[in-house]
């Protein structure tokens, strides 16, 4: 089996481990354990257990395991995370249907599954872009929220889902027949114990022991993006080609939540990063007002596949790369890469305006000396000069925005190019 057979099968075992193996386990123990006076009660109260392990997964996942991205990648291991919580709601619902309960224990189970409800509403609409993008009037509501709360505010939002966990492990250990299942309530326990332990590590690492640096060069390069460079010795040489990573500024007001950005160049023994940032949010706004040479940044380790992408699937293989606007800055080292490893590269590369064309001057030194095919477009491809740019047994790697990602994948797979020989990494969480 093939390398990339292998990795096919990831994603499926990842799925079947969280929705099955890990809240079957619970189910289990809590059948075993149960008393044969509430065997009528069984299925609701499994489906409430499975919502609660649900709910842990899903904080699990916000906490962004990174040797889980390496192997599937973060926009699929937020999927995952805003299914658990959709999924937890739906079995939540059936578990309270006609389940006899009363005083706090009827209250901690309705203030837990309203909170729930509440919430992945609000992370559906504000932070799940692989639905706002995909449905216009879930797109118009989110950019109706985003004026009126910042992104930070709805950040804190999402993390309101522990406290509703948190609430559900209150309300188990009131429901008296879980009294007498000592063996249960405490394996139920020890569930919400690991992943509290989990995301109070992960998140002291973040804030205390994140790698810092400082903020080397902060400059206009067009009307609306700004060029950033900084230095993180911890993280010399520590990324990949097409990677990214979630950087906040401490002590500046409005950025102190991390948030990502593709890395422009190269890894480098010194640790110098670049970035192109378009000011169109709360926090990128700031950039030209908040932020100049010498401040202190901090920064998690960097996160993306594009070059495992390309590794898992051959070393000969020609790659076909279309970038558009902003989206261009992972792809620039990826490209330096493959062909530095031999590989033929083919690029088409537009944006709305000359200015917007990122990084043009280096990326035409780079065909020349590389004899590598680029084209620079002010404006749109058509759908034929995209098609034109396939090749036999080439690999495809696309960045701009979502609606671009939606229509080449949909040309590609027209022409008969695999879904698995297509890769995109939008930031649309």
């Amino acid at each position: 089996m093939s390398a990339s057979h292998r990795l096919s099968l990831i994603v499926p075992l990842v799925w079947i481990a969280l929705l099955v193996v890990i809240p079957a386990t619970l189910v289990a123990v809590f059948v075993v354990c149960a008393p044969a006076m509430i065997a009528a009660l069984i299925p609701r109260i499994a489906a409430g257990l499975v919502a609660y392990v649900w709910m842990l997964e899903a904080i699990v996942l916000a906490t962004r395991p990174h040797w889980l991205d390496r192997l599937i990648g973060l926009p699929k291991m937020y999927m995952m995370h805003g299914v658990l919580g959709v999924l937890a709601l739906v079995f939540a619902f059936l578990h309270q249907l006609d389940l006899p309960s009363a005083g706090l224990t009827q209250l901690t189970g309705q203030v837990a599954f309203y909170m729930l409800l509440a919430l992945v509403v609000v992370a559906l609409v504000t932070m799940a872009g692989w639905i706002s993008e995909r449905f216009a009037p879930a797109k118009a509501l989110r950019r109706a929220i985003e004026r009126v709360g910042r992104h930070e505010v709805n950040v804190w939002l999402h993390r309101l889902l522990i406290v509703a966990t948190a609430i559900v492990v209150v309300h188990f250990n009131l429901v008296w027949y879980f009294t007498m299942m000592p063996a249960f309530v405490a394996t139920a326990n020890a569930y919400a114990a690991v992943v509290a332990a989990v995301y109070v590590w992960v998140k002291f690492r973040d804030r205390v022991l994140a790698p810092q640096g400082r903020v080397v060069d902060i400059r206009r390069l067009s009307g609306d993006v700004w060029s950033l460079e900084v230095r993180v010795s911890a993280l010399a040489d520590s990324w990949e080609e097409g990677d990214f990573v979630f950087l906040r500024f401490p002590g500046v007001k409005g950025m102190g939540e991390y948030h990502p950005f593709s890395i422009m160049n190269r890894p480098n023994t010194v640790g110098l990063m670049t970035f192109a940032i378009r000011a169109d949010g709360d926090f990128t706004k700031l950039l030209g007002t908040s932020i100049s040479k010498g401040m202190r940044v901090a920064m998690l380790r960097p996160f993306g596949r594009y070059r495992r992408f390309l590794e898992e699937r051959g070393s000969g293989r020609p790659v076909v790369i279309y970038a558009g606007g902003i989206g261009v800055t992972p792809l620039i080292p990826v490209a330096q890469y493959c062909t530095e490893h031999g590989r033929k590269v083919t690029m088409l590369y537009s944006a709305r305006t000359p200015d917007d064309l990122i990084g043009q001057d280096e990326l035409t030194a780079w065909a020349a000396e590389s004899a590598s095919t680029l084209r620079l477009l002010v404006g749109q491809f058509s759908e034929q000069e995209l098609a034109d740019a396939t090749r036999p047994d080439a690999l495809y790697l696309i960045g701009g925005p979502s609606p671009m990602l939606r229509a080449i994948t949909t040309m590609l797979r027209r022409n008969g190019v695999r879904r698995s020989d297509i890769f995109t990494e939008p930031f649309t969480w």
